[in-house]
């Protein structure tokens, strides 16, 4: 069955008559056999349609009893006088003839509902040439049941009677129609006739059809059937269909023989009656020809048949006319009774099957892909038949039995907050020992499950189904034969219960308590089976046997897909097997591509007809028989295949009912946490009210409006998603629009009122009503339902208007409510949400310990795009930076007069304003993406209620970028001048160099001078030219004094304090550098450093030694802290700066002021501790410092840089000196030029190349980089390494990339390969640029080459000088000179980047690959107030709240406990879900405006004091795996570390591996 195009409400075309008979049969609408075809064809406006309609079909049949003898309904050898017809049996039976077996038993189902006859005998064709074959249809009717007078049973096991009606020539009375009166007594067309709408229409596909249709006796009405009788209808002339007759003459107790005189004239006629074993009752019209004739006949028959034989004869005509059909009935009935009760016995549909194979019929279940599945069925019935119905679960599935429920009851107890760490161990440890006890059991028991399963695992499709069907049947059936005795003590238990006195009531609950048990242990069915299959899969983790949980998940999974309920919660329990679910929606997900999904879930009463509307609606099969009602929950899986829907299944939910009125108030808290997962995982929901019984639709209105308000809490985010529809059924006068108006506003009073009830005691203010809550409008969600029958059952057939009303919801679902969201859960989603919402019902606070993993994962998904377009627009400002960089150098090369700078100060402005225009129209373009993204993404009503925030926060970013370009801006306006400034002067400098040098060589070039004699003129002319320039140098500043200054500026209330310090101390004494930390171990802090204050707490012994040891663990935290700043600026170009000293003493008071605000240091630090870390630091510092700074103005001073050209100078000397040619002179200047210039770019854009593949490796998550630093320290298992990192997270991280940058720049070979991806491209464009030049002189080639290379590098002509006072006769002579120049120059620069380790890189700019990676990465600094582990979010967050990766346990931070000072076990994680309390002080915060710290707080209100934080409650320690791995590791080393005892560890937690430790770091991440 699936949701699709086709389901329309009338066909349009003939092509759609066979879906939607099929879809109104499934919704139980009778009228849908016959009436929709005639709809069809009347639409098609078919020839002679007005003559049909007025010579056709009278739709009466009590009113016009003559229509009786109009025409039999059989005829088939006349044509028929008006134009051709379908006939609605042909085209029924062409239908179910082509249906595959499930369906055909559904389809049966709903026939037998309807009280329509059934196909039971029919033609079918063996081959290709269309011969036929009569086939008897066993398997559809297996699911049927009837009720025989003492208990419900199959149809196919009910011994009943037999009446058979045939018809002999053309008598002119509808035997049909005859049945039917027979069978009702009101009109209902069971038996299609010719009193039915296209009753006139010739037949021919069913000419030979057998239909059974069946009385059913009921205790409240008289009728001349006692039992279950069965009427079988042969259509068409039996004279004709001789295998058809003998078979009816062989199974029936009674032959109802339809013919007339003129048929009876011919003795031979009749022949095949004799030797028959029946009753005979002969219907006939016409006139006798004589007093004798039926006296005649009787002698005829009881001459040549047994004594058994009898026939009777009613004679229809009486002197001419037709007698009343009420007397045919009346005088049928008085003959057909005494027949049946002579009858000594009854046949089932078993034995009539045996009949059909004995004369040659062909028997459906006989097929092979039958008899396979249905004889396995019986091989494994076979082992558990002889069984009591409540001793099979104990024997043969015994692992839903008692070690389920122990585990049930241990895994309640574990998810309560009553429990510490080491007590929930136990407790997990026991649930433990359950599974590998069921796991045993299994592997050790008997074969009943393991070989059902070898047969589910063999089996697929049609045979599967068959095996399914047919074990369900079976056990269905026994549990229908004996869950009346175990319902009948549960009742006379439960009366006793309410009738005994007091004294008496311990033993009536007693045996109350027995019989229960004794009922739940008799249930049993194919449902169980599943059931044993999935705690066999639990257990089976326990082992090695993953390949086999796999198989058995799969195939689940493929019986889901084939239609059978799935169970969600075991309803014997109260429990639902996550692991279970899991694995099998994982191989739902590998099956259908994790397509969306829309869930329906349905909620009411017991027995208030939920399963029967769902299986109405849809065409499914949850269970409404058996003797069992529903327990727990079911889902099936509805594909669609409808276009315009945004979910491509649906997933159908069917509950227990509530309030099962033998449990009474018991079930309220299993009730609640019912409905709080059912509503919590729907989409839509069903609420089901039956009858008019005010309690109790106040009853289940409570439940409801409860479980909605608790989700609405949890979830603000539920009323935009959720819909729930209120379904009245059995409601009288339905169709009185006035009183349904009336009963409408009666249910929204109702609904209002418990919500605000509702409201009230959860302390809400804001929920006033209703709709307040969830989605919800009285006069379009709110159904009223008649009756499902139309009439008395049993023998009243179902409702069409209740099949209209069935239709008329669903249109409401699909084409309106369905539509509201634009996008809907996964499969694997709605798996972790039913995840979230069972965890949250088992910690007994559902508000609190909810936790919506799907909202997370969507804002995960949601911030990782929105970091991405923020990482886009972040790369496109620096690509705006670099080249306006360049066109500002570009604009100022070329002012050559005072006019000129004036144009270049408009050009910068142009420059500026153009780029700030690029730049906010590219972030335009990127906020429109993401407004898309919010508009089409699969998660698109998750992310909803983020949107306004994040585009608010766009905004904020996108100003930001434009602002830091415009700084940089104005910056490099400045600095470009001064930079061309510099290069003209150094130019310059070059040329008169360059002219010494050739004029030197000039003189030379004619005597062959030696090479060392050529060195030793050179060097002469070199030393004198380099001492004579003048050129301007930085004058040196004073370091030390700058340092001091600095300190009494900071500290300027505490210059007395400054000065003692330093004159302790001076800044000089140090001569060189070495690692701050450790430096401080061996200094003394005298009193005047610390506070040792006894804390609240009383910690009595509390010693100056023990505060001295923390001090020196803090204090290598802060020096180590500030090893890492100067570590990075030694990296690179580093001139002194006073702002970065500065940083550091800010550094040093906010570790301090952090270890202050945490009372449980025990002490506090004070002033001049500060300044004696800060004088030891600059101290320690300074001899780094001044020789950075040195090396800064040597290496880019006017001199410094022209001493780096003197091996170009030489090597133009040389090549004059030999008289080389101008051309090769010029290229080599060329070359060298390219060289020179190429090199400096790609050094400059180095470190923001290596920055974007950090970036990119880390795919622009803190969560990585965290992930990537904690896998580092598992891996090393380095004890120091974690205590670094644990004392300073944001340092030991800073480190750790610094050190993976140099290894990926060595090992990875990033550096040299980004150098030579840089190189590549710019010398294919120089190359290119070289090719394409037309000039005709050198100096237009110079100028044209300069033009098209200026958006890669930028090279001043006037470094061309030298090349142009080259005298260069064959420009194309020079062309293909410098390209082999250029090649040269190419190889050179790879080898010279190739030969670059990370110890001698050293990056060129401001900034290093290190801190630009590490503030880009490291994002949020956050830190958990409680446990001080970092928050995992990027740095621009907005809307979300901090979280972290794992909280720590309390232990590796050094949280002891007062009494014992043992390290505390508990993570934030448990604490939030504890009952432990929390001081404010201690941990940062303040919970009131005037600071107070000596205040304590239950964890569970940590929101109230610190609500940018998310802290998700856990049980156990599972969500702080990897930290527990690190205390069980280092647990020794943390307690002599923290001066304290080791930690109590549970055994569990020293089984956490290493792997999974790791693994464990993408939890929250899923």
């Amino acid at each position: 069955m699936s949701i699709n195009d086709h389901e329309k409400e009338e066909a349009e075309t003939l092509a759609d008559i066979p879906r939607l008979i099929l879809r109104k049969l499934i919704m139980l609408d009778f009228t849908s056999r016959e009436n929709d075809l005639d709809k069809c064809l009347t639409k098609l406006n078919k020839p002679n349609e007005k003559s049909l309609l007025t010579e056709g079909t009278s739709t009466s049949s009590n009113t016009d009893y003559q229509s009786l003898f109009d025409c039999d309904d059989d005829t088939d050898n006349e044509p028929s006088s008006v134009i051709e017809m379908y006939n609605p049996l042909d085209i029924f039976l062409s239908i179910f003839v082509c249906l595959n077996p499930t369906l055909k038993q559904k389809v049966c189902l709903k026939m037998f509902a309807c009280h329509l006859a059934i196909p039971l005998i029919f033609p079918v064709p063996q081959n290709k040439d269309q011969e036929t074959v009569l086939m008897f249809s066993m398997w559809p009717l297996r699911s049927t049941t009837v009720h025989d007078g003492k208990t419900e049973t199959s149809v196919v096991n009910c011994k009943q009677n037999v009446v058979s009606f045939i018809r002999l020539g053309r008598p002119p009375i509808s035997k049909s129609k005859l049945a039917n009166e027979l069978l009702y007594d009101t009109a209902h067309h069971s038996f299609f006739n010719y009193d039915c709408t296209l009753g006139s229409s010739d037949k021919q596909a069913s000419l030979g059809l057998v239909e059974a249709s069946w009385f059913l006796p009921s205790p409240k009405q008289q009728s001349t059937f006692e039992s279950v009788t069965m009427f079988l209808n042969l259509r068409g002339d039996a004279m004709y269909n001789s295998e058809q007759r003998e078979y009816l003459k062989r199974v029936s107790g009674v032959m109802v023989v339809v013919t007339d005189i003129a048929t009876m004239k011919n003795l031979k006629v009749l022949d095949f009656l004799k030797f028959a074993n029946l009753n005979v009752l002969f219907l006939i019209t016409g006139n006798f020809p004589n007093k004798n004739f039926i006296k005649k006949y009787k002698e005829y028959y009881m001459k040549s048949c047994p004594e058994c034989f009898s026939a009777e004869f009613i004679h229809i005509t009486h002197k001419g006319k037709n007698i009343s059909l009420s007397e045919i009935k009346k005088a049928a009935l008085n003959k057909i009774g005494p027949m049946l009760s002579n009858m000594s016995t009854r046949k089932t549909l078993h034995d009539m099957c045996k009949y059909a194979r004995s004369m040659g019929l062909f028997v459906d279940e006989d097929l092979p892909v039958s008899r396979r599945g249905i004889e396995l069925a019986n091989t494994i019935f076979d082992k558990i038949k002889d069984y009591k119905l409540a001793d099979i679960k104990t024997k043969f599935s015994p692992l839903q039995k008692e070690f389920w429920k122990l585990y049930t009851d241990a895994m309640k107890e574990f998810c309560t907050a009553s429990y510490d760490l080491n007590e929930k161990d136990k407790l997990k440890q026991k649930m433990e020992s359950y599974r590998k006890q069921q796991w045993h059991t299994y592997v050790t028991g008997n074969q009943f499950m393991k070989d059902i399963i070898d047969i589910v695992f063999e089996l697929d499709g049609d045979e599967l189904v068959h095996f399914l069907d047919a074990l369900k049947f079976f056990l269905d059936e026994k549990s229908r034969t004996e869950m009346p005795f175990y319902r009948e003590r549960f009742g006379e238990a439960w009366d006793k219960l309410q009738t005994d006195s007091d004294s008496d009531k311990d033993q009536a609950r007693k045996n109350f308590d027995k019989a229960e048990q004794h009922l739940s242990e008799a249930s049993f069915g194919i449902e169980h089976i599943f059931r044993e299959m999935g705690q066999i899969y639990v257990a089976s983790l326990t082992s090695n046997e993953k390949e086999f949980g796999s198989k058995l998940a799969k195939a689940v999974a493929r019986s889901l897909l084939l239609g059978y309920p799935f169970e969600l919660m075991d309803g014997d329990v109260a429990n639902v097997p996550l692991e279970w679910i899991d694995r099998v929606f994982k191989e739902l997900k590998l099956i259908l591509k994790n397509d969306s999904v829309l869930s329906l879930s349905i909620l009411g009463l017991q027995s208030s007809g939920k399963s029967t509307l769902l299986n109405a609606m849809f065409g499914l099969t949850f269970s409404v028989s058996a003797g069992r009602c529903t327990r727990g929950i079911y889902l099936q899986l509805l594909p669609v295949q409808k276009k315009g829907f945004t979910f491509s299944y649906v997933l159908v939910v069917d509950t227990e009912g509530l309030r099962a009125p033998e449990l009474a108030n018991e079930k309220c808290q299993h009730d609640n946490e019912l409905a709080t997962i059912v509503l919590g995982m729907a989409d839509i929901t069903l609420i089901n009210i039956k009858g008019e019984n005010t309690s109790e639709i106040k009853d289940i209105l409570q439940i409801c409006v409860h479980a909605f308000l608790r989700l609405k809490m949890a979830n603000e985010s539920l009323r935009l998603r959720q819909s729930c529809i209120f379904i009245h059924q059995n409601v009288s006068d339905v169709g009185a629009k006035d009183s349904m108006m009336h009963a409408r506003k009666k249910l929204d009073e109702t609904l209002d009122s418990i919500t605000v009830e509702a409201a009230e005691e959860e302390n809400i203010s804001n929920v006033k009503a209703f709709k307040d809550v969830i989605h919800f409008d009285s006069n379009e969600h709110v159904w009223y339902f008649s009756d499902l029958w139309k009439g008395d059952p049993p023998m009243a057939p179902a409702n069409p208007g209740y099949s209209r009303d069935v239709q008329e919801v669903k249109l409401c679902i699909f084409e309106t409510l369905a539509k509201r969201n634009s996008s809907y859960l996964t499969i694997s989603d709605t798996f972790v949400h039913i995840k979230d919402l069972w965890n949250g019902i088992l910690a007994n606070d559902f508000v609190f310990s909810f936790r919506n993993s799907l909202e997370i994962k969507a804002y995960n998904a949601l911030e990782s795009y929105y970091q991405e377009l923020i990482w886009t627009l972040e790369k496109f400002t620096k690509t705006l930076e670099n080249r306006a960089r360049d066109e500002m150098l570009d604009n100022a090369a070329s002012c050559k007069t005072d006019e000129d700078k004036e144009h270049r100060n408009i050009q910068f402005s142009k420059i500026q304003t153009e780029y700030e225009k690029e730049l906010g129209e590219n972030a335009q373009d990127l906020k429109e993406k993401l407004d898309k993204h919010f508009n089409e993404s699969g998660k698109r009503d998750d992310i909803a209620k983020w949107k306004h925030v994040k585009l608010s926060s766009w905004d904020n970013f996108a100003k930001e970028c434009l602002g830091k370009l415009k700084r940089q801006l104005v910056d490099m306006q400045s600095h470009c001048i001064a930079d061309y400034e510099m290069q003209t002067s150094l130019e310059k400098s070059k040329k008169e160099i360059y002219g010494k040098a050739t004029v030197l060589a000039e003189k030379m070039k004619g005597d062959m001078p030696s090479k060392r004699d050529m060195e030793k003129s050179f060097d002469v002319m070199w030393r004198e030219w380099i001492l004579g320039i003048n050129v301007p140098e930085e004058q040196p500043i004073d370091i030390p004094l700058i340092l001091e200054s600095i300190i009494y500026e900071f500290f300027h209330k505490h210059r007395d304090i400054v000065d003692t310090e330093i004159k302790r101390h001076p800044l000089d004494l140090c001569k060189s550098f070495k690692s701050l930390e450790n430096s401080l171990n061996d200094i003394e802090f005298d009193k005047n450093c610390i506070s040792t204050k006894i804390s609240w707490r009383g910690l009595k012994g509390f010693v100056l030694s023990e505060s001295k040891n923390k001090m020196g663990r803090f204090t290598n935290i802060i020096l180590r802290d500030i090893d890492t700043r100067l570590g990075n600026i030694r990296n690179k170009d580093w001139k002194f700066d006073v702002t970065e000293m500065k940083e550091c003493l800010k550094c040093i008071v906010e570790h301090v002021d952090q270890f202050n605000h945490d009372v449980a240091n025990g002490f506090t630090v004070l002033e001049p501790y500060k300044v004696k870390i800060a004088v030891h630091i600059f101290g320690r510092a300074l001899p780094l410092l001044k020789n950075l700074d040195s090396e800064y103005k040597s290496k880019h001073s006017m001199k410094t840089k022209l001493i780096k050209h003197k091996q170009n100078v030489w090597h133009h000397f040389q090549d004059i000196v030999a008289e080389r040619s101008a051309t090769i002179i010029a290229s080599n200047r060329f070359g060298e030029v390219i060289d020179v210039h190429v090199e400096e770019k790609v050094r400059a854009e180095l470190p923001d190349l290596i920055f974007n593949d950090i970036v990119e490796e880390f795919v622009r998550s803190k969560h990585k980089l965290m992930y990537s630093v904690l896998e580092y320290l598992a891996n090393k298992h380095d004890w120091f390494a974690f205590v670094s990192y644990i004392d300073d997270p944001h340092t030991y991280t800073f480190n750790w990339l610094r050190q993976f940058i140099d290894k990926s720049c060595v090992d990875k070979e990033l550096y040299a390969n980004n150098a030579f991806s840089k190189l590549k491209h710019i010398f294919e464009i120089i190359l290119k640029s070289e090719e394409n030049n037309s000039a005709s002189s050198l100096d237009e080639w110079l100028v044209d080459f300069q033009g098209k290379i200026k958006g890669v590098v930028l090279i001043p002509m006037e470094s061309f000088s030298v090349i142009k006072d080259q005298q260069i006769t064959n420009l194309n002579d020079f062309v293909i000179t410098v390209k082999d120049r250029l090649e040269q120059v190419h190889v050179k620069l790879k080898k010279k980047f190739k030969q670059e380790g990370s110890k001698t890189i050293h990056w060129v700019g401001d900034k290093t690959p290190y801190e630009m990676s590490m503030n880009k990465l490291w994002g949020c600094r956050a830190m958990c107030p409680f446990c001080q582990e970092p928050c995992r979010q990027n740095a621009n967050h907005s809307g979300s709240n901090h979280e972290c990766i794992q909280h720590r346990a309390s232990s590796v931070s050094g949280r002891r406990w007062v009494d014992s000072h043992k390290l505390v076990l508990e993570s934030c994680a448990f604490s939030v879900n504890s009952n432990h309390t929390f001081q404010c002080s201690g941990k940062q915060i303040r919970c009131d405006q005037s600071g107070g710290t000596e205040h304590s707080h239950p964890y569970r209100e940590y929101r109230k004091y610190v609500p940018d934080w998310n802290i998700f409650p856990c049980n156990d320690i599972s969500s702080s795996k990897y930290w527990a791995w690190v205390l069980c590791t280092f647990n020794e080393k943390f307690a002599k570390y923290y001066g304290t005892n080791q930690a109590d560890i549970p055994p569990s937690w020293k089984e956490i591996t290493k792997y999974k430790a790791i693994e464990s770091l993408w939890e929250l991440e899923k």
